[in-house]
């Protein structure tokens, strides 16, 4: 069961992850750089278009952003995948192949992130400057 795209807008989707409370940031590292290489093997194996992460630093600049603007704070990772199409995510994520891999990746999220203070979605992008 391949995954081809289709012909509508590509579609993203963001996980914007803040740690468990109890781990440091040394730790929460751990986990997500081996969160990263199992998210890259799935958008790999789903024929992903794109992935990126990010993780938050841990810089005064920060800080003074969210004591001056009253905002939570950072978040410590952010990963981001695209596919071609909506479709095309229903029909890997029904994958047989990739049930396994999706199950063992919540199992995973359960050790290191705090996923009530988390945020996971689809979205579209518009690029408004630069050149991808």
């Amino acid at each position: 069961n391949h995954c081809l795209p289709h012909e509508e807008p590509m579609i993203k989707f963001m996980q914007c992850i803040r740690r468990k409370p109890q781990l440091s940031v040394a730790e929460f590292r751990h986990h997500w750089d081996r969160y990263k290489e199992a998210w890259l093997e799935l958008a790999k194996r789903s024929e992903a278009k794109r992935m990126v992460t990010s993780i938050g630093l841990d810089i005064d600049q920060n800080t003074s952003i969210q004591l001056a603007r009253g905002t939570r704070e950072p978040f410590d990772g952010v990963l981001e995948l695209w596919w071609a199409s909506g479709e095309h995510v229903v029909r890997c994520i029904q994958n047989p192949a990739l049930q396994d891999k999706l199950a063992s990746m919540r199992k995973h999220q359960d050790e290191f992130i705090d996923l009530a203070s988390s945020s996971f979605f689809f979205a579209s992008e518009d690029e408004h400057l630069g050149g991808g």
